[in-house]
């Protein structure tokens, strides 16, 4: 997410979810289009590269807060 745009929502940073399969855990879990991720596992999450680095980080399956 820019800049830009996180201060318009008020938060320092994120990463935007483009897209969730269906029957996916995530969408299981309750994950869609449009939200916004600022945190996976306890830590905060500024961009798409940290979202991504800490998915790979863990194994399907595991359960993760966001």
């Amino acid at each position: 997410m820019d800049g830009a745009t996180a201060k318009a929502l008020g938060i320092t940073g994120g990463a935007i979810v483009s897209s969730v399969e269906s029957r996916s855990p995530a969408s299981q879990s309750g994950v869609g289009a449009s939200d916004i991720v600022t945190a996976f596992g306890g830590q905060p999450i500024n961009t798409m590269n940290a979202l991504e680095v800490s998915v790979r980080q863990h194994r399907p399956g595991d359960r993760m807060n966001l």
